[in-house]
């Protein structure tokens, strides 16, 4: 259900589906230095997995980290109606049925603990990475994509469309979403400067060593 990934950090997967492409999903537990519970990219609520999340601590900050993974964020506020919804920027013209506190593109509340890194040069996607610090764990959905061996057909017919690969990358639609390449890079190289040893990603295994380089690889391309 819950899975420890790093120190104070979590995972949960679950079996996903887009346009007919098995790629699953994660969402992302941190614990805040006061207790409080930080909750990136929710998937489909259950009540197994809302208790296990509830035993943690108390959720504080829920966060739909881009345009794409919100879907769930607004079942999480009601499950949860205390803690405090931060959406990405453009969201909430999408969304007017969400709530939000805030938007994911400025210093959050959570303080220091967790640093917002937007990745620019994106405008239709509007992502926002987290580095955790203490753990030295990059928190992100869509910056990188892998796909791990299949036999589902329209999968693996998808992957070779996209040069969706099975370690670490970034595909072909997400490079078409690059409108900025400059503007890009500049962001990911903040990001390799924190040199993190960990990234969680919402699609593909996570990274559990070697963060930084696996992030400089799959960007290459953006020169």
């Amino acid at each position: 259900m819950l899975t420890l990934f790093a120190p104070e950090v979590w995972t949960a997967d679950v079996d996903h589906a887009f346009i007919g492409v098995r790629m699953g999903a994660r969402m992302t537990v941190v614990r805040l230095p006061g207790g409080g519970l930080w909750v990136h990219s929710p998937i489909p609520r259950t009540d197994a997995l809302q208790a296990a999340v509830a035993a943690l601590g108390p959720v504080e900050f829920l966060v739909a980290p881009n345009l794409m993974h919100h879907l769930y964020a607004g079942d999480w506020a009601q499950a949860f109606p205390e803690a405090r919804l931060y959406v990405a920027p453009g969201l909430p013209a999408k969304r007017p049925d969400l709530a939000p506190a805030g938007t994911t593109d400025r210093p959050g509340p959570w303080g220091d603990v967790l640093e917002a890194l937007p990745l620019e040069g994106q405008p239709r996607r509007g992502e926002t990475t987290f580095f955790h610090g203490p753990s030295r764990t990059l928190v992100a959905a869509d910056l990188i994509h892998s796909l791990p061996s299949t036999n589902h057909a329209w999968t693996r017919v998808y992957a070779w469309m996209a040069r969706l690969e099975a370690t670490p990358c970034v595909d072909l639609p997400v490079r078409m979403l690059t409108a900025d390449r400059s503007a890009a890079r500049r962001s990911v190289d903040a990001m390799i400067a924190r040199a993190p040893e960990r990234l969680v990603v919402a699609h593909g295994p996570p990274v559990a060593a070697d963060g930084a380089e696996v992030l400089r690889r799959a960007w290459s391309w953006c020169g």
